[in-house]
């Protein structure tokens, strides 16, 4: 019996974020059922892709993907691939202690592309502000920050570590996570 083919999430970067880049979802389902995705669905407008897929291989689905885009859309996107179940575990593990959860804080997870290097790891944690929390895994930096914090740590990310990466609020993993267990 064949493994079922895992739902996806693509989480893109750079998509309808401020003035440029504007794509719309219609466009961006359009491109990602040209390159083979079925059941597409989008949630909000900054670029979060559900989608079954024939490929398995994670590596390969995510040039596939970036390249169907970076063709509908005119310009390169970055694509983070991540399944249903792997968002429902990131979810279910929640890294935010209850201090967190203080009504002047702002949850943040950051999906990585790799692993990040123990050395830029540390860098990145000794730069966080007071009030910040980060928790990294290989795969995501969660981040509680006051909202009143003018550069949180987390803002650079992927200048620190040398990763790429795309950051959604919080509630947006969970509704994600949500969606893509159903």
């Amino acid at each position: 019996m064949a493994t079922p083919a895992p739902l996806w999430v693509a989480l893109l970067r750079g998509v309808n974020v401020g003035s440029s880049h504007r794509v719309t979802m219609v466009e961006l389902r359009a491109a990602v059922e040209g390159a083979g995705g079925t059941g597409v669905t989008t949630h909000i407008q900054s670029g979060n892709i559900l989608l079954s897929h024939a490929t398995k291989d994670r590596e390969a689905l995510t040039v596939t993907l970036r390249e169907a885009l970076e063709a509908a859309c005119g310009f390169a996107v970055p694509v983070i691939l991540r399944t249903g179940t792997e968002l429902a575990d990131l979810v279910a593990r929640c890294p935010f202690s209850e201090d967190d959860w203080a009504e002047d804080r702002r949850r943040y997870v950051s999906f990585l592309t790799a692993p990040p290097d123990p050395v830029r790891v540390e860098t990145l944690l000794s730069r966080a502000a007071d009030g910040e929390s980060l928790y990294v895994t290989p795969t995501e930096v969660c981040a509680a920050v006051r909202r009143e914090s003018p550069r949180p740590a987390y803002a650079d990310i992927d200048r620190i570590l040398k990763i790429p990466a795309t950051a959604r609020a919080w509630n947006v993993v969970e509704k994600l996570a949500t969606l893509a267990t159903r």
